[in-house]
C-alpha cells in the first residue's frame, strides 16, 4: 500500500459544474463536511476506485489535508513514478455532494465577500455546507494549487509536522 498526503485547497473561483449555480463559484472550506473515509478514485471514475482518503483536517485560510491510501498496487506504482519524475504531474480534485445544510450565497457585482481567507469580488456564488463524496487523483484539477505529497506509511503519525511544510509550499506557489 502507498500512503500519500493530499492537500486540497480552494484558492481560485471556478465555473460550477453539475448546475450547482449559473456563474463563477467557490466553496467555503470552513463549511465542508466529510465522512470518516471516502473513496479515492482516478479521474472521478467510480469504476476506478484505487483506495480511500481519510483523516481529513481543515487548516484555516489554507485548505484541507487528508491521508490517502492507494490499495491497488499497479496504480500505486504509476502514481509514485509520475510524482517522482514530476511532483506536479498529478493533483487532487474532490467530488462534492449536497447536505441538508447546503446553501448558495450570491455575491452581486460590486460587492466583496471574504471566503477562505481571501477577498472575493462579485459576481460570484459561494457554496456552503457541501460534503466531500470522493477524492480523485487527476492531471488537470479545477484548482491547480492542490498537491499530492508522497509520504511513507510510517510517517502517518507525523502529519502534524509534514502538513504545515506542505501547505507553506502550496501557498508560495503562484
Amino acid at each position: 500500500m502507498e500512503t500519500l498526503l493530499l492537500v486540497l485547497v480552494a484558492r481560485k473561483a471556478w465555473q460550477a459544474p453539475f448546475n450547482l449555480s449559473n456563474g463563477p463559484s467557490i466553496i467555503s472550506l470552513r463549511s465542508v463536511r466529510w465522512r470518516a473515509t471516502v473513496p479515492l478514485l482516478l479521474r472521478h471514475d467510480h469504476a476506478r476506485r484505487v483506495g480511500e482518503a481519510r483523516d481529513f483536517v481543515l487548516v484555516p485560510r489554507h485548505g484541507i489535508t487528508c491521508l490517502a491510501t492507494i490499495e491497488d498496487q499497479s496504480a500505486a506504482r504509476v502514481v509514485r513514478a509520475m510524482l517522482t519524475k514530476d511532483p506536479l504531474a498529478l493533483r487532487v480534485s474532490c467530488g462534492f455532494g449536497r447536505t441538508k445544510a447546503s446553501r448558495i450565497e450570491h455575491v452581486p457585482e460590486g460587492q466583496v465577500r471574504v471566503v477562505n481567507g481571501r477577498r472575493r469580488a462579485g459576481p460570484i456564488d459561494v457554496h456552503f455546507g457541501l460534503r466531500i463524496d470522493e477524492v480523485s487523483i487527476v492531471p488537470d484539477p479545477r484548482d491547480p494549487a492542490t498537491r499530492i505529497f508522497l509520504q511513507p506509511e510510517e510517517a502517518r503519525s507525523a502529519r502534524e509536522q509534514v502538513a504545515p511544510v506542505a501547505l507553506s509550499q502550496v501557498m508560495e506557489t503562484p
